[in-house]
Formats: structure tokens, C-alpha cells, sequence
């Protein structure tokens, strides 16, 4: 943390992004919560919440100088609800928005073999109005989607060409 700190203060980037793991805030890992040790299960979320934290912390660094910051993280993630993340929205000029990956062309296989999108709703927090726009993009909910249970939540995890070419 204190080497990623340095960089950012020392070579000034136009823009930070962040996409830490999302596995201790996800709805699917809470589900299991009683299945694991509940000592590691709390150790490995204070864990997962002293990253978000700290990513928070360089987006406030970007913000103090003028520069930009871009945030991933599943729509439906408790981390969402982190002082660290809410205290990041009251900024001026910080907002967020909702898109869903299947407009960027995230695509799995079924459980019969077809191909068909991933809608994987996901929330952008960003200091930047023109990439919020550019990340807005909603599912109109016209096709079907395979559903992200038996594995297929980690396959996601890879942003889909579409999207990383934005």
C-alpha cells in the first residue's frame, strides 16, 4: 500500500482505477457465509474491507489534486455501503452510475451449451462525467442471460473486449 501511495502522490497519474476483489462483498459469498469457518470468513472480510478502504483513500488523492479515479464494483455489493465508499459520493464533481455487462458483449456458456449474455449489473464510481457516460449502458432486459451460479461468477471476473477497448 505505502509503495502504490508513492506512486500516485510521485508520478501525478491522470487516472486511478480500482476493481478490488469483490468475493467478500458479493450476495453469492454471503449465501455461503455459514458453510466456512466464521473466523476466517471475518478475517478475510477485514481483510477485503482495508483494500477498498485503501483504494478509496487514492481516489480521494486524486480528487484533492485534480486528477481522476474510476471504481468497479458488482451493483449489488455491500461494499457499496463502506463509510470509505459513501464518504468518496459527497464529493463534488463524484457520482456513479449502473451498467450491465451484457451491453459490453459478456457472453458464457449455459448449462446446455448455448452461448447467451451475462448481464452482471455493475456500479462505476468516478470523478469523471465523460467515462460515467460512457459506462452507463442498461440491459433492456429483451434476451435471455445465463445466471452466475456454479462457477460462473469467477469466469466474470475478465472484462469483455467491448469493454476494455471503451
Amino acid at each position: 500500500r505505502d509503495k502504490a501511495k508513492r506512486m500516485v502522490v510521485e508520478q501525478r497519474p491522470w487516472l486511478v482505477i480500482g476493481s478490488p476483489p469483490c468475493t467478500m462483498f458479493s450476495v453469492l459469498q454471503n449465501l455461503n457465509k455459514n458453510k466456512t469457518d466464521p473466523n476466517k470468513f471475518n478475517d478475510e472480510y477485514k481483510k477485503a474491507v482495508i483494500h477498498v478502504t485503501f483504494c478509496a483513500e487514492l481516489y480521494q488523492l486524486q480528487v484533492d489534486n485534480g486528477r481522476y479515479f474510476l471504481h468497479e464494483h458488482p451493483r449489488t455489493a455491500s461494499s457499496w455501503n463502506l463509510d470509505s465508499m459513501r464518504k468518496l459520493l459527497i464529493n463534488p464533481g463524484v457520482g456513479c452510475v449502473d451498467s450491465d455487462m451484457c451491453q459490453y458483449g459478456m457472453k458464457q456458456e449455459d448449462d446446455h451449451g448455448e452461448i447467451l449474455p451475462v448481464m452482471k449489473p455493475t456500479r462505476w464510481l468516478s470523478n469523471s462525467p465523460y467515462i460515467l457516460n460512457i459506462l452507463s449502458r442498461r440491459c433492456a432486459r429483451d434476451h435471455r442471460h445465463v445466471v452466475l451460479i456454479g462457477g460462473r461468477a469467477r469466469q466474470a471476473q475478465i472484462y469483455p473486449e467491448e469493454l476494455r477497448s471503451e
